[in-house]
């Protein structure tokens, strides 16, 4: 970095950025201590004062002899520059050590102003077996390592060396009165060029730096290129020219600030103003909602009815324009597995829907851990994080969005690492801005562009849909790890004439986190019991091209029938400004009335009936 080159954009051009590419900032400021660095600069500077002085009061002899072989003395500060300013670049911790050995006893010495022009004509290659300056003492004979990097003359080491030690040892009172003259000349020598760091900055690379555990992991990372950001464009989109949204750009998993809500990620919606105008247009809302579900098939009351109105037709209102919402919905059923089941056993489960934010955040790491391991088989994850730079120059046909092109992708075969990783970025996927986009592309990469192609039963099939939406196939990759494009179990041989055989993919195992589909109940699809009845009390539920979550807090509402009968469920939707919580009591012991109107039912009530 000493060398002058060309610059360009993707240049590093402080030392500052090349720590923090490296991620050596933490080993950087272990090793300089601020304190130690300004110890070394004023004792740096009043040994060249202290010098100084001893070769203008004759007390220093001159050191040899000038001979035709020796260069003559010359005025020259711009030597004396250079041969002090380098020294600083020796070990911090042996002059700390050095200084600590000196005895009080010592005699106080004079301040000085600079360096003898002995010592500025010596040549570098000066003999060992020069005169010493003055008789050895006890301390003296001790090993010192001062060093002046660039060929500086063993003798001129020494007299540094020694002179160090005499700096050292005066007392208090008379060592600050030096350092205060050796501030007031430091700029007309120009010898010392140490600069003191701020402890604000000190403070922030704290922030900044990760963790000794991250520095260890096993991390392959590599920018992207052209060729493979147009192969994700192509799987997401169906062709090269097209980009994500603004709902899509902007949109991270942010938490809800709502103290009742705070387990509940926030989908940022452009269209937020016109779905709220139309809350009460569309929906049911307070004591009519209660009497529109009681006389349903098992939803008997209603906690928070006022709130009810997001539970009826919010996916009506998000029509108009489609969003992230079924990323949302499955990180959020994630989030809720990790918060809810997977932490301290015995835990009240209805405290734990108040998180704090450092255990939310933990819980969102762990999820998209969970979600990224599943993805790549339980074998490999694949981390795509934005970098600010632009990795490659689009050419040909190829429309930039400004998020691909930044990306670095960070491959990891562990998944302790991977949780540690996402622990120390995990702020990228919360405050964003591309959040949401950065967990989409980490999962098909971590599922890997060919495989992802497999799961479809079109190779045409693209993950997102006509005006943002997500497919069903971005849903399951999500929730299962792989993107097939149906919700049955299993695979389903579909029989085309004349011995052809078609392959209709569905869900291979149980999955953790469950789906129900509004689709189901107009017999447009079926649902499998993989899905149906996850190992977790948590579902998405697809309901008129929207997602959202269900969950329960009764983990024996799985295994055991005579729970079933009456239990609670919660609801939340990101997209819904709920304000409070909404808790639904189901009672499957009651019959549906015969004359009952889909029309009058909620969609929420009828994805229920499903299961």
């Amino acid at each position: 970095m000493d060398q002058e080159r060309p610059r360009t954009d993707l240049s590093i051009n402080s030392r500052n950025d090349l720590r923090k590419v490296l991620h050596l900032e933490f080993l950087y400021r272990e090793n300089k201590d601020p304190l130690r660095k300004r110890s070394l600069r004023r004792s740096l500077a009043s040994s060249s004062k202290t010098h100084s002085q001893e070769e203008e009061s004759g007390k220093v002899p001159e050191l040899c002899t000038l001979t035709p072989t020796c260069a003559a003395p010359q005025n020259n500060p711009t030597s004396s520059k250079d041969s002090v300013s380098r020294s600083p670049r020796g070990p911090p911790s042996e002059l700390s050590a050095e200084k600590h050995k000196a005895t009080p006893s010592s005699p106080p010495q004079p301040p000085h102003t600079g360096l003898s022009q002995q010592d500025r004509a010596r040549p570098r290659g000066s003999s060992e077996d020069s005169p010493a300056v003055d008789g050895p003492t006890e301390e003296e004979r001790s090993p010192t390592k001062l060093y002046l990097p660039g060929g500086y003359s063993r003798v001129t080491q020494e007299r540094l060396e020694r002179a160090f030690k005499r700096q050292s040892s005066q007392p208090p009172l008379l060592r600050k009165n030096q350092l205060l003259a050796s501030d007031k000349v430091d700029d007309d020598l120009g010898a010392l060029q140490l600069e003191d760091v701020d402890d604000t900055l000190i403070q922030e690379e704290v922030i900044l730096s990760p963790a000794p555990s991250v520095l260890k992991l096993q991390i392959a990372s590599k920018p992207i290129d052209l060729s493979v950001a147009k192969e994700i464009k192509t799987l997401l989109f169906g062709s090269c020219f097209c980009c994500f949204n603004e709902e899509w750009k902007l949109q991270s998993f942010s938490f809800s600030d709502i103290a009742s809500l705070r387990y509940g990620i926030v989908q940022n919606k452009a269209g937020q103003q016109f779905a709220d105008s139309h809350t009460s247009g569309s929906c049911l809302r307070g004591s009519d909602a209660v009497g529109a579900v009681t006389w349903g098939w098992g939803l008997v009351g209603v906690e928070q009815s006022s709130a009810l109105g997001p539970l009826v037709s919010v996916a009506t209102r998000a029509s108009l324009q489609g969003g992230p919402c079924g990323v949302l919905a499955a990180v959020q059923g994630c989030v809720l597995q990790k918060l809810l089941f997977e932490g301290e056993s015995g835990a009240d489960r209805a405290r734990q829907l108040q998180p704090s934010d450092a255990h939310r955040t933990r819980c969102l790491a762990l999820a998209i851990a969970d979600i990224l391991w599943r993805a790549g088989d339980r074998r490999r994850a694949v981390v795509a994080l934005a970098s600010g730079t632009e990795q490659f120059s689009p050419t040909g046909k190829y429309k930039a969005d400004g998020v691909l092109e930044t990306l670095t992708l960070h491959s990891l075969t562990c998944y302790e690492e991977l949780v540690t990783f996402l622990q120390y970025s995990v702020h990228q996927f919360q405050a964003g801005p591309y959040g949401c986009v950065l967990l989409t592309l980490s999962a098909i990469l971590s599922r890997s562009l060919e495989l992802v192609r497999q799961d479809f039963d079109v190779p045409t099939t693209h993950l997102i849909g006509a005006h943002g939406y997500c497919t069903q196939e971005l849903v399951n990759l999500l929730l299962t790890g792989r993107a097939v494009s149906n919700v049955f179990n299993d695979v389903v041989e579909l029989d085309s004439g004349n011995g052809n055989i078609t392959l209709l993919r569905g869900i291979a195992a149980r999955s953790d986190v469950g789906f129900l589909s509004l689709f189901e109940h107009y017999n447009v699809c079926q649902v499998g019991c993989f899905l149906k009845t996850p190992r977790f009390p948590i579902w998405v539920v697809c309901s008129e091209s929207h997602f959202s979550v269900l969950f329960s807090l009764q983990m024996e509402l799985l295994s055991d029938w005579k729970s079933e009968r009456l239990f609670d469920l919660y609801y939340y939707d990101g997209l819904a400004n709920q304000q409070e919580q909404i808790r639904l009591t189901i009672d499957t012991t009651q019959t549906i009335p015969e004359d009952s109107l889909d029309d009058f039912v909620p969609p929420l009530e009828l994805c229920i009936r499903t299961k």
